[in-house]
C-alpha cells in the first residue's frame, strides 16, 4: 500500500477519483506556507512524494505571500566569513516565483529575493501567470528574520540534527519554497514529481521500486527517529543558486545546501532504509530520497557540475545511484567515460567541462603520502584552486595547507555513511572511482594520521549510527567488481585555473 499523502487544498468545489491521487476539483491550493489562486475551478493532487500537480493550461492568478518589494527599514547586506559581497541591501523583490527554474539562466541565477547577488530580475514572475503543461512553478516565503541582531539565524530545518556541529552564523534570506507542477492529464497515483531543473519531464513510478534490493539489518540502539528524518527531506532540496551564495540564500525550511549536512542527511537516511524496519515505515522516506535523485540528475542534464571547493558540493552523487538502483533505471548513473584526448573539468573558451563530475572523486586519489599512506586526500578548490598538501610532512605545511586540512575532516566525516551504503548496495563498480572507497577504509583506520577533534562522540565521524553501523556491517559488504578507471584531478595551469584528469594506478597492495 502507498502511503497517501492529505491534500491541502482549499475551497474545493468537487471531487473527481480515478486512479490518481486523491485529485479534487480546487480553485486554491496551499503548501508549506504558500498558496496558489487559480481562476477557476482546476483538477489538483499530489505527486506520491508530496508535491502539487495541476491539469492545465491554467491562469494563477496570484500567490501568497505576495511577490513584491519589501517594506522593512532593516539594513539586509552582508558579507561571507572571507569577506565577499554575500548579499545586498536591495529591497525591490520579496517571496517570488520562478517558471522552470534552471533553464532559462542556468541554476545560477534566481528571482525569489534581490538581497542575494544571484537575483537576476527578468526571471521573477509577475501574476497572473498561465502555466502550460510541463511548466513547473517555483514560488517562495522571504524570511522576515533575516539580520535580526536577537536571533541566531534564520530557522534550519536540521534543527536538531545539527548534533555536534555549531548552528549556523549566516542568516538565509528565503525561508520556504514550494514546487507546483503542470500537467496535461492527472498523473497515476504512485507517481513521482518530473525533476524541476532543465526541460525533460521523464516519468518515474513508486510502483517500480526494486525493494528487495535494499539489505535488511537489525538496526543499532543510536538508529533516528523516523519523523525525523522524514521532516528534513520532506520538501524539495533545490540547488539554486548554484554557487557559494547558496549559505545565505536558503531555502532554510527546505534543506541546508552546505554539502557536509547534505552528505550526512542523505547517507543516514539511506542506512535508515537498509535497515530490518517493516516496509511501511520506509515507505515515505524512500519516496523522498527517490525524489531528490530524480532533482538531482536533472541539475547534471541542466549542465551543472558538483566540483571541489571546501566543504560545499559533496554529498550529490549517491543520491542519484540510489535513486538509478532503487528504480532499475541505469541510464541515471550512465556516467560518460572521460575523453582521452581533453580531460580538463574546469570551463574554458577552448573546452567546455564535462559535467559528471563530483567533489568525492575529485578530492581522493592514491599517491604518497607524507605519514605512510597510499589514499590521500585534497582540496582542490577554496576561493582558488589549491594544490594538494598531503604528500609533505607536516612540518612544511603551510597556512593554506593547515585550513585545506581543516576541510578535510569535514569532508572525510561525512564520507563515511556514503561509502558504506554504496557498498552494502553493491554500488563500488558503478561509482567507478575506487580511491574514494579505499581513502574511506584509511579513514576509519588505527593507520589514519589525523587528530580528531574531541567533542565528536564517534571515532571518525560525528553521527553515532553512522559509526555503528560501519562497526557492525563494513566487513559483511557482499563481494562486487572494482570501479574500471582510476583517475586523479590536477591543476595544469593554476593560473588559468585549469585542470585535468591523469590515469591514477590503484598501489599493488590495495585489493
Amino acid at each position: 500500500m502507498f502511503k497517501i499523502p492529505q491534500i491541502t487544498s482549499v475551497l474545493a468545489v468537487g471531487v473527481a477519483f480515478s486512479s490518481t491521487l486523491c485529485a479534487e476539483m480546487a480553485t486554491e491550493v496551499s503548501q508549506y506556507g504558500i498558496t496558489w489562486t487559480f481562476d477557476k475551478p482546476q483538477e489538483v493532487g499530489q505527486y506520491v512524494s508530496g508535491d502539487y500537480w495541476v491539469v492545465g493550461p491554467v491562469n494563477v492568478v496570484s500567490v501568497t505571500p505576495q511577490p513584491g518589494p519589501s517594506l522593512s527599514d532593516a539594513k539586509d547586506s552582508s558579507k561571507s566569513i572571507y569577506g565577499a559581497t554575500a548579499n545586498v541591501d536591495d529591497k525591490s523583490m520579496r517571496n517570488g516565483s520562478m517558471v522552470n527554474p534552471g533553464v532559462q539562466k542556468s541554476l545560477r541565477s534566481q528571482g525569489l529575493d534581490s538581497r542575494s547577488k544571484s537575483y537576476d530580475a527578468s526571471l521573477s514572475v509577475a501574476f497572473p501567470v498561465v502555466l502550460n503543461p510541463g511548466d513547473i512553478l517555483l514560488s517562495s516565503v522571504s524570511s522576515e528574520q533575516y539580520g535580526a541582531k536577537d536571533k541566531l539565524a534564520t530557522p534550519d530545518v536540521l534543527g536538531q540534527q545539527r548534533i555536534f556541529y555549531k548552528k549556523p552564523t549566516g542568516d538565509y534570506v528565503v525561508e520556504s519554497a514550494a514546487l507546483l507542477t503542470c500537467v496535461t492529464e492527472a498523473p497515476a497515483e504512485d507517481a513521482f514529481r518530473p525533476p524541476y531543473a532543465g526541460t525533460a519531464r521523464p516519468a518515474y513510478y513508486a510502483r517500480n521500486i526494486q525493494w528487495d534490493k535494499l539489505p535488511s539489518l537489525p538496526a543499532p540502539a543510536s538508529m533516528p527517529q523516523w519523523e525525523t528524518f522524514e521532516r528534513v527531506h520532506e520538501r524539495p532540496w533545490l540547488e539554486i543558486p548554484r554557487s557559494w551564495l547558496v549559505q545565505y540564500f536558503g531555502p532554510s525550511l527546505n534543506g541546508n545546501g552546505y554539502g557536509r549536512e547534505v552528505s550526512r542527511m542523505g547517507n543516514i537516511a539511506t542506512l535508515m532504509l537498509m535497515t530490518d524496519a517493516p516496509r511501511e515505515q520506509k515507505e515515505k522516506l524512500m519516496y523522498e530520497i527517490i525524489q531528490w535523485g530524480i532533482d538531482l540528475r536533472s541539475v547534471i542534464d541542466s549542465g551543472e557540475m558538483f566540483f571541489s571547493d571546501g566543504g560545499w558540493w559533496q554529498g550529490r552523487k549517491w543520491p542519484i545511484m540510489f535513486t538509478s538502483i532503487m528504480l532499475d533505471e541505469p541510464a541515471m548513473i550512465d556516467w560518460p567515460a572521460i575523453p582521452a584526448s581533453d580531460k580538463r573539468v574546469m570551463p574554458s573558451a577552448a573546452a567546455p567541462h564535462p559535467t559528471f563530475v563530483f567533489q568525492e572523486d575529485l578530492d581522493t586519489y592514491y599517491g604518497q603520502g607524507a605519514e605512510g599512506q597510499d589514499t590521500l586526500w585534497q582540496m582542490c578548490w577554496h576561493t582558488g584552486p589549491k594544490p594538494p598538501y598531503q604528500e609533505k610532512p607536516k612540518s612544511e605545511w603551510t597556512k593554506m595547507d593547515k585550513k585545506s586540512n581543516n576541510y578535510c575532516f569535514i569532508n572525510s566525516s561525512t564520507y563515511v555513511g556514503t561509502a558504506l551504503s554504496a557498498l552494502l548496495m553493491g554500488a563500488k563498480a558503478d561509482w567507478n572511482h575506487d580511491a574514494f572507497f579505499d581513502y574511506v577504509d584509511y579513514w576509519m583506520s588505527d593507520e589514519n594520521f589525523q587528530e580528531m577533534p574531541k567533542w565528536i562522540p564517534g571515532k571518525r565521524t560525528a553521527d553515532p549510527f553512522v559509526e555503528d553501523m560501519w562497526a557492525m556491517y563494513r566487513d559483511q559488504v557482499p563481494s562486487q567488481d572494482n570501479g574500471k578507471d582510476n583517475w586523479k584531478f590536477i591543476w595544469t595551469d593554476m593560473h588559468q585555473r585549469t585542470g585535468e584528469w591523469v590515469e591514477n594506478p590503484k598501489p599493488a597492495a590495495i585489493p
